[in-house]
């Protein structure tokens, strides 16, 4: 009997198809309650700065610096969104969220065309609900907007998931998603989807689609990689014609030689598989038995097709990026909507099964334990706020916070596990998404903020946009510039090594009573004994890892007074 036709598993009414948007809550905190925090963030929203700054659209600068590593997409964006709303964070983070919105609707369709509306229902759910997406997706960055147009070229080759052969219509849409996704990271876009649909072609007839003579195909293929390659290679030669010195970067450095050689992202062969598994979190253990049941039954006569695409689609791009050189979990992000797909397909499975298969307490209850366990650390934290040092930046305040999604989290966690335990698949996948969901919301929304205070470095930039000199330029030594000049305005630039040291005495001698530098407090030792006798310590603030120091010269004609702390000497 199919799973449609049972009458203890009804199909849902379509109304149940819109809640998937409910799921885009943490995303949309996340991005609302921070400013911009390292690594990523303050170097993608200074590039778009400085595009609308200097008026140089193709050629990125970074503090005044080519910046030859991404393609300009995303900064394009983020430019527009920003330079409508004075730069605010939350607009340039807007095509990151829209296009996760996107993605999980695409994921949406996949399942409808694979399945059933009740798969249709948890698919977009479950992908944004995973460890990934919900961290990414609220952020500045790429990746979000290169798995929408993976998905995207993926929706439109297979005829929405139908697989029905190449029309030229749809290459072109084909092309144009996989022309704009190569604007977004480079040919990283065309290897994902290029993969997985030769894959699928060559498993075509277990898959059930229409054989058709390859030379009939060939026009709408062209046509794909015209399109394709079009726009980013469009782009790359009208930026080396403006700029020569990029051209070594943009036709080697940042594809052929990422492939062969890892020069930033070494790593074992595993690694993305060990990535995967926890990105994929708290679906991982759901997706993995969905893929054993296809693994299982693959010579079965009436195989799932839906199944063996999603399970395929994963591996493939899960293969690639084991085999390259360069390791880098952002590059598995593509394949996130299979985690989705492969998930809500088990769980449906579960539910319409007469009894529990076996191992379902094993796949159910590991997950939901975790959630409950976070759940009740939340709840009990402020027992042990004693244990923290007094005054601790990244502590004071939060404590108390626990509580606030603590407590929800723990109570939808304890009812998943009563699901998991008697066997309700469904409510069990409710009570884990809620849990999820609500942690993710209401953790965004009473921790970001104050973790901002230690993570971003706008109160920093505001001190120093404040500051009455005027330098050409403020160096700075152990930590990166592109922050402080976002939020500042200030001309600051990245110095190190000895280099570093001999360009801020330069700038000392040169600068006058206008020198400032920024300086982390481990590089402090490392000026000249002649600098470190003139300067004053103006401000200094912890952010992240490091402690960072705004420096000027001492107005003193004798310099730092005996009571100066140790450091200031």
């Amino acid at each position: 009997m199919s799973l449609e036709n049972q009458p203890d598993s009804p199909l849902p009414h379509a109304g149940w198809l819109r809640l998937w948007p409910v799921a885009m809550l943490p995303l949309i905190a996340s991005a609302a309650t921070r400013g911009f925090w390292a690594p990523d963030e303050p170097r993608y929203g200074e590039i778009a700065r400085e595009i609308f700054r200097s008026g140089s659209v193709l050629v990125l600068h970074l503090c005044g610096d080519l910046y030859p590593d991404k393609p300009p997409l995303l900064f394009w964006l983020a430019g527009v969104f920003g330079s409508l709303t004075d730069w605010s964070e939350f607009a340039m983070r807007v095509p990151s969220l829209l296009t996760m919105a996107g993605t999980a609707w695409l994921t949406q369709r996949f399942a409808l065309a694979w399945w059933s509306r009740r798969e249709a229902i948890w698919a977009p759910i479950l992908f944004l609900a995973t460890v990934q997406a919900t961290w990414l997706g609220g952020r500045l960055q790429i990746d979000p907007l290169l798995v929408f147009f993976c998905t995207a070229a993926l929706f439109a080759a297979t005829d929405g998931g139908r697989g029905s052969p190449l029309t030229m219509g749809r290459a072109v849409v084909t092309g144009l998603c996989l022309g704009i996704g190569g604007l977004a990271k480079g040919p990283v876009a065309w290897s994902n989807v290029g993969l997985v649909i030769l894959v699928w072609h060559l498993l075509r007839g277990r898959l059930g689609t229409e054989r058709r003579p390859f030379v009939r195909a060939l026009p709408g293929l062209a046509v794909v990689a015209i399109l394709a390659a079009g726009p980013a290679v469009a782009w790359a030669l009208t930026a080396i014609a403006e700029e020569p010195s990029l051209k070594p970067h943009y036709l080697f450095h940042q594809h052929l030689s990422r492939v062969t050689h890892a020069r930033n992202h070494a790593g074992p062969f595993w690694q993305p598989t060990q990535d995967m598994l926890m990105n994929a979190m708290p679906w991982t253990l759901p997706a993995i038995a969905m893929l054993g049941i296809v693994i299982h039954r693959w010579r079965a006569a009436s195989v799932d097709a839906g199944a063996w695409r999603a399970g395929t689609w994963l591996l493939t791009i899960l293969v690639f990026f084991s085999l390259i050189a360069t390791k880098r979990e952002l590059y598995l992000m593509p394949a996130l909507p299979t985690v989705g797909l492969l998930a809500a397909r088990w769980i449906v499975l579960q539910q319409g099964a007469a009894r529990p298969e076996r191992g379902w307490r094993a796949v159910a209850l590991p997950s939901t334990i975790l959630l409950a366990v976070v759940g009740l650390g939340g709840c009990v934290a402020f027992l042990f706020e004693s244990s923290f040092p007094v005054g601790t930046p990244e502590i004071d305040g939060l404590v108390g916070r626990g509580l606030v999604f603590g407590v929800p989290t723990l109570v939808l966690g304890l009812l998943a596990l009563r699901a998991a335990w008697r066997y309700r698949p469904a409510a069990w996948a409710g009570y884990q998404t809620g849990a999820w969901v609500t942690m993710g919301t209401l953790g965004a929304l009473m921790v970001f903020p104050a973790l901002d205070e230690v993570k971003c470095a706008r109160s920093l930039g505001a001190i120093l946009a404040a500051r009455p000199e005027c330098p050409e330029t403020i160096p700075c030594f152990g930590v990166s510039p592109e922050a402080f000049r976002f939020y500042s305005g200030r001309p600051t630039v990245k110095v190190g090594g000895k280099e570093g040291r001999k360009i801020v005495d330069r700038a000392y001698r040169t600068e006058g009573q206008e020198f400032l530098a920024l300086i982390s407090r481990k590089r402090h030792k490392d000026l000249t004994k002649r600098v470190r006798a003139g300067l004053v310590v103006l401000h200094e603030q912890r952010l992240g890892r490091r402690t960072v120091r705004l420096i000027g010269r001492d107005p003193s004609p004798s310099g730092p007074s005996r009571s100066s702390p140790p450091w200031a000497r």
